[in-house]
């Protein structure tokens, strides 16, 4: 997520959310999901000498932000506007 310049912002058990573009707005955010996608799925082929199957959604649009969280978790962070 990083190289891409997407920062996780909700971890829930083996998933986790990621949001790009914030908190500096990127006109290729939906750009760099993609690429950060493509990269997770390429990363998964080859763990344990086994594939992994893996599922990815991508949500493109405005948000709403929030201060949230504590101890450097930012679970509840955006909303869909």
């Amino acid at each position: 997520m990083a190289r891409c310049g997407g920062t996780v912002t909700v971890r829930m058990g083996d998933g986790v959310m990621a949001m790009f573009g914030a908190p500096v707005a990127v006109e290729d955010h939906a750009v760099r999901a993609c690429f950060a996608a493509l990269a997770i799925i390429e990363g998964a082929r080859d763990i344990g000498g086994r594939a992994l199957a893996v599922r990815i959604g991508i949500c493109s649009g405005p948000v709403i932000l929030r201060a949230g969280g504590q101890d450097g978790d930012a679970e509840g962070m955006a909303s869909p506007a």
